[in-house]
């Protein structure tokens, strides 16, 4: 799947995979912090792995507020920051985020996978169950990579595009959802929640 848009990582593909679950990030170093980034991001306890298209704008006063949770190293990543407010504020933890991201994470103690959109929708995430698989992707064309999906134009959701009333948790493809701008994700065992976090 990330190899599909692999053009999305010129800085590198890395990926993670422990059992049933696996999670691939598609490097592209924007920022001075992101050049000291390897993602997926690993909790010291490797508890919790992050996979994150992120920038933080808040970034100097989350730094205080997450004394204690954040590594003892030169350069904090927005990865860092990301996963440090996870581990403080656990799915709370978005409402205090500014700035453009999509991240996806998985809490291997809670067998909990989130997955959230900034605010204002800078950044997509798709996500669709194709068989048993669970898939959630920045674009639909990496989902469609996967060998049982099916391509199919989702009639409705052209329809609401060219009547310029494109609603926004509809993805071009059938049985390819978005998650909304502002929402979040969770899927715990077969439970699949998404949730608005901000208004």
């Amino acid at each position: 799947l990330a190899e599909r848009s692999a053009y999305r990582g010129p800085d590198g593909i890395n990926q993670w995979v422990s059992g049933e679950v696996g999670i691939a990030h598609l490097a592209l170093n924007t920022t001075l912090e992101s050049h000291c980034e390897i993602q997926p991001l690993i909790s010291k306890g490797g508890d919790i792995v992050l996979a994150a298209d992120a920038r933080i704008d808040n970034r100097s006063e989350l730094l205080e507020k997450l004394r204690g949770f954040l590594p003892f190293k030169d350069v904090i990543t927005d990865a860092d920051i990301i996963l440090g407010a996870y581990q403080k504020w656990g799915t709370d933890s978005p409402k205090f985020l500014i700035g453009d991201f999509a991240f996806v994470l998985w809490d291997k103690v809670n067998r909990m996978l989130i997955a959230v959109r900034d605010a204002l929708g800078v950044k997509t995430l798709h996500y669709a169950w194709i068989g048993d698989d669970f898939c959630v992707a920045t674009e639909a064309q990496q989902i469609l990579a996967h060998p049982k999906a099916k391509s199919k134009v989702n009639e409705l959701a052209l329809t609401m595009w060219l009547i310029d009333r494109f609603d926004d948790s509809l993805s071009m493809f059938e049985g390819i959802a978005r998650i909304p701008a502002g929402h979040m994700l969770i899927l715990s065992g077969s439970h699949l929640q998404v949730k608005q976090y901000w208004d």
